[in-house]
């Protein structure tokens, strides 16, 4: 009777603040634990297979396949089971560009969305320009009050959406990035015209030997927020490989302001022939900081084997 309780209470907090949910519904913080402890940060340097969330075009400037996994426990300590899972894989072609594909998980006992997307990169001279389109879903689970309650006569819709992204570098030290995401504005309402917000986002980078660092503004309908954040690698770590260590914030309408801090440490894995990274985020959301201990974010990338030369890592290509 508890638990029924509860479930009532939290679906009722959904339908009165409906409008606000549906504002908020498929708008991830970010798919990578890498750029997840750098606030965020990520339209400028896309240089890993988690561009395809925040810059897509960002993906022609991978010169080998990749893959990634990631899990997320959002708020841990608020009670809510919320989390979010991430596959993501890249693979380079010679002469004809660079292909995407991710999938996208997010939810809890009450509400789940969904995103299936594919990309498509090409790079000429110093830029490279990027599409991609997504198959997102969302539904609402079946429960005492979604049966009664007339707004929900059906519980899940699915729309396709499309994006456009471009990459430059100037300055050899300097890249920019722009990404249109949900340019068509697809309806995602159950009963009623709910359409997502176009969601522009712009950045740049500078990286100097083994540091890189980032801002960016997004903006999604009338909110915005701003985003920085700086990686610091090169840090050999004995045997076992090479570590970055990374910090960022950002602020921005509708009380968003959050601090993060995150790890990394790169290695190989010599019995399978495959380089392996370890990413992990943390982000303090410092508006709703009562009674949570953040969001934990976790990141498993596979590639081709890592190239260690003297002990170092090679400025222009990390560790290759």
């Amino acid at each position: 009777m508890r638990n029924r309780t509860s479930l009532l209470t939290i679906v009722a907090a959904i339908i009165l603040l409906l409008p606000g949910v549906i504002y908020a519904a498929f708008n991830q913080l970010d798919y990578s634990a890498r750029s997840f402890g750098m606030g965020n940060v990520f339209v400028g340097i896309a240089d890993d297979a988690s561009s395809l969330y925040a810059n897509p075009a960002g993906i022609a400037n991978m010169k080998v396949w990749e893959a990634q996994l990631t899990y997320n426990k959002l708020m841990i300590g608020t009670g809510d089971d919320i989390g979010e899972n991430y596959l993501g894989a890249v693979y380079p072609t010679k002469g004809y560009g660079v292909f995407g594909f991710s999938m996208y998980t997010f939810g809890d006992t009450v509400y789940s969305e969904s995103v299936y997307q594919l990309a498509y990169a090409y790079s000429a001279l110093n830029s490279s320009f990027g599409v991609d389109i997504k198959y997102m879903s969302n539904a609402f689970a079946a429960n005492d009050w979604t049966n009664i309650n007339p707004y929900f006569n059906t519980l899940s819709k699915s729309v396709i959406s499309f994006g456009f992204s471009f990459y430059s570098k100037f300055f050899n030290d300097f890249a920019i990035g722009l990404f249109i995401d949900d340019f068509n504005s697809p309806d995602i309402g159950l009963t009623s015209e709910e359409k997502l917000p176009v969601t522009l986002k712009g950045g740049v980078s500078y990286r100097q030997k083994d540091m890189v660092v980032a801002v960016e503004l997004i903006s999604r309908g009338n909110l915005s927020k701003v985003q920085a954040g700086t990686e610091l690698t090169g840090f050999r770590a004995g045997d076992l490989g090479i570590m970055s260590f990374r910090l960022g914030a950002g602020f921005g309408d509708g009380s968003y302001f959050n601090l993060s801090a995150g790890t990394g440490l790169k290695f190989n894995l010599p019995l399978i022939g495959a380089g392996c990274s370890f990413d992990y985020g943390f982000m303090l959301p410092t508006a709703f900081a009562d009674g949570t201990a953040g969001t934990h974010k976790f990141t498993l990338t596979f590639t081709e084997l890592y190239k260690l030369k003297d002990d170092k890592v090679n400025p222009e290509e990390g560790l290759r």
